[in-house]
Protein backbone atom coordinates (compact mmCIF):
# COMPACT_ATOMS: atom_id res chain seq x y z
CA UNK A 1 0.00 0.00 0.00
CA UNK A 2 1.21 3.18 -0.41
CA UNK A 3 0.09 6.23 2.03
CA UNK A 4 -1.14 9.49 1.10
CA UNK A 5 -1.57 12.76 2.91
CA UNK A 6 -4.82 14.99 1.20
CA UNK A 7 -6.44 17.91 2.87
CA UNK A 8 -5.10 16.70 6.52
CA UNK A 9 -6.12 13.40 6.02
CA UNK A 10 -4.02 9.94 5.90
CA UNK A 11 -5.49 7.86 3.14
CA UNK A 12 -4.21 4.83 1.98
CA UNK A 13 -4.08 3.54 -1.73
CA UNK A 14 -3.77 -0.47 -2.10
CA UNK A 15 -2.32 -1.79 -5.15
CA UNK A 16 -5.51 -2.46 -6.30
CA UNK A 17 -6.35 1.16 -6.45
CA UNK A 18 -8.73 1.24 -3.69
CA UNK A 19 -8.70 4.27 -1.00
CA UNK A 20 -9.50 4.25 2.45
CA UNK A 21 -9.42 7.37 4.86
CA UNK A 22 -7.04 6.00 8.01
CA UNK A 23 -6.82 9.43 9.81
CA UNK A 24 -8.76 12.77 10.03
CA UNK A 25 -8.64 15.91 9.97
CA UNK A 26 -5.45 17.00 11.03
CA UNK A 27 -2.47 14.72 9.63
CA UNK A 28 -0.34 17.39 10.11
CA UNK A 29 3.34 15.39 9.69
CA UNK A 30 3.97 11.50 8.69
CA UNK A 31 7.24 8.88 8.88
CA UNK A 32 7.68 5.87 8.06
CA UNK A 33 9.85 3.63 10.05
CA UNK A 34 12.02 0.56 7.97
CA UNK A 35 9.77 -2.07 9.59
CA UNK A 36 6.78 -0.35 7.73
CA UNK A 37 5.58 1.45 10.99
CA UNK A 38 3.96 4.67 9.67
CA UNK A 39 3.95 7.94 12.27
CA UNK A 40 1.18 10.22 12.49
CA UNK A 41 1.98 13.70 13.83
CA UNK A 42 -1.53 14.79 15.31
CA UNK A 43 -2.48 18.24 16.75
CA UNK A 44 -1.03 17.37 20.02
CA UNK A 45 0.05 13.51 19.95
CA UNK A 46 1.71 11.36 17.76
CA UNK A 47 0.05 8.19 16.63
CA UNK A 48 1.66 4.74 15.72
CA UNK A 49 0.11 2.68 12.50
CA UNK A 50 1.46 -0.80 11.86
CA UNK A 51 0.90 -2.78 9.54
CA UNK A 52 -2.60 -5.25 9.83
CA UNK A 53 -3.23 -3.21 13.34
CA UNK A 54 -5.09 -0.13 14.38
CA UNK A 55 -3.89 2.98 15.00
CA UNK A 56 -2.66 3.54 18.44
CA UNK A 57 -0.77 6.77 20.40
CA UNK A 58 2.31 6.63 20.44
CA UNK A 59 3.20 10.05 22.32
CA UNK A 60 1.74 13.29 23.47
CA UNK A 61 -1.95 14.22 24.67
CA UNK A 62 -5.11 13.11 21.81
CA UNK A 63 -7.66 16.54 21.34
CA UNK A 64 -10.93 16.30 20.24
CA UNK A 65 -9.03 17.17 16.70
CA UNK A 66 -7.60 13.99 16.23
CA UNK A 67 -10.22 11.60 14.65
CA UNK A 68 -8.49 8.37 14.04
CA UNK A 69 -10.23 5.92 11.56
CA UNK A 70 -9.44 2.10 12.37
Amino acid sequence: SMYVVDGGRLRRVTPEGAVSTLASPVVRTVAAGPDGTVYLGGTGAIYRLRPNEPITLFAGQPTSLDILHS
